[in-house]
């Protein structure tokens, strides 16, 4: 689909960040999604969804809006 490449970006970098964490550590979920503000909204509903079904559930989200 459309976002398969973000699928596969977002599950590379948690297995990284998997592989890096003490025993006693667990996956954060952390993420920071910046988008411009002429971006699609559905485009940027579809990502965050995506993320959270990935397990991503803790999303910072800023939005740029033009000069």
């Amino acid at each position: 689909g459309e976002l398969s490449q973000v699928l596969s970006a977002l599950e590379n970098i948690k297995q990284q960040m998997t592989a890096n964490l003490k025993p006693d550590e667990k996956f954060s979920g952390k993420i920071n999604i910046q988008a411009d503000e002429n971006l699609n909204l559905d485009l940027v509903k579809k990502v965050m969804k995506l993320c959270v079904q990935n397990g991503w559930g803790s999303i910072n989200f800023a939005v740029r809006s033009g000069q």
